[in-house]
């Protein structure tokens, strides 16, 4: 039984904590800290992009599918007709690891409630990813581990502790958990990196340095993904400048406004920009002509668009 209790860790059903090189967990919670620190920093319209990469990129979607992905999971009900379809099966699961996103407030009540001894159960995660409900000692040990996420055990260490708990049970609860657990233990800002699911298929018996590895390579990644997010605003932004000249100013706005909401309107951003509707929809025009927003409802009336151009720069593969 796995034991986290008034200071001690101590673990007798999988690898010891004494067997895991200290440099694993040092490189894991660096990767850890530093995507952090930028991700606090960022604008909420990427960081909320920065959860929904997580999501596409830790169920496994290939390159090719992840941008399609993420406007899949922004669509509500799946809209969007053949589109959605065809990434019916990719939506299944790139919703369900992108659980974060979908309850962030509530998630974000937790963080603030972990301190109070709250925190989420196996019961919770099973039932909330639409699986059975285990009844086990996996699952009493993963929720000694949940339970015990407050200070001095580091979110880290506890995250790689849950998912190697959990992978024989499900391996996309245990990447799941590894991106809740971070967040809920203060250790990231926001459910933006996670065990990807392929390092459990690969190696279901990972033991606990191999899993801090992928999570440290997991980490790094998506600082790279933020920062090129981040280099390439200005780009997107001379593009419009130079296509519509003095005309641009209404369309940058509303650039500006989709790195502070992920997914916008016409009328509730007329209201945020305290413009016109028609100015609001001609700057939604313009990006759309330069490719930069992608209409996601496939309607006419009651339209919604996300800054799909940002996340394919948060998606590019990178060196």
């Amino acid at each position: 039984m796995t034991e986290l209790a008034a200071g001690r860790f101590e673990i007798s059903d999988i690898d010891s904590i004494a067997s895991v090189p200290l440099r694993a967990l040092e490189n894991a919670a660096l990767a850890v800290g530093r995507l952090d620190a930028l991700g606090r920093s960022a604008e909420p319209g990427l960081q909320a992009l920065l959860a929904l990469r997580c999501s596409v990129v830790s169920a496994g979607l290939p390159p090719t599918q992840q941008l399609e992905g993420i406007i899949a999971i922004l669509r509500a009900d799946g809209e969007g007709g053949d589109d959605a379809t065809r990434l019916a099966t990719a939506l299944a699961v790139t919703l369900a690891v992108t659980l974060a996103v979908t309850l962030d407030a509530t998630l974000s009540e937790g963080a603030g409630r972990s301190r109070a001894g709250t925190a989420p159960t196996a019961r919770w995660v099973a039932e909330s990813l639409g699986e059975r409900v285990w009844d086990d000692d996996a699952s009493r040990a993963l929720d000694e581990v949940l339970c015990a996420i407050r200070p001095p055990h580091p979110g880290v260490l506890t995250a790689l502790v849950a998912a190697r708990l959990t992978a024989h049970a499900s391996t996309l609860s245990a990447s799941v958990l590894s991106a809740l657990i971070l967040h809920h233990a203060g250790s990231l800002g926001g459910t933006w990196c996670a065990i990807p699911v392929g390092t459990f298929h690969s190696s279901p018996d990972a033991a606990l340095p191999v899993l801090a590895e992928s999570m440290a390579t997991a980490a790094r990644e998506a600082a790279l993904a933020l920062t090129a997010a981040t280099a390439a605003i200005p780009t997107h932004e001379a593009r419009v400048r130079e296509a519509h000249g003095r005309a641009a100013h209404g369309a940058i706005a509303v650039l500006h406004a989709f790195r502070r909401w992920t997914v916008l309107e016409i009328p509730a951003t007329a209201r945020r920009l305290r413009c016109t509707r028609p100015t609001v929809a001609a700057a939604i025009e313009r990006l759309e002509a330069l490719g930069l927003v992608t209409e996601l409802t496939g309607r006419g009336r009651d339209r919604a668009w996300c800054y799909s151009a940002l996340a394919a720069a948060m998606l590019t593969p990178r060196a």
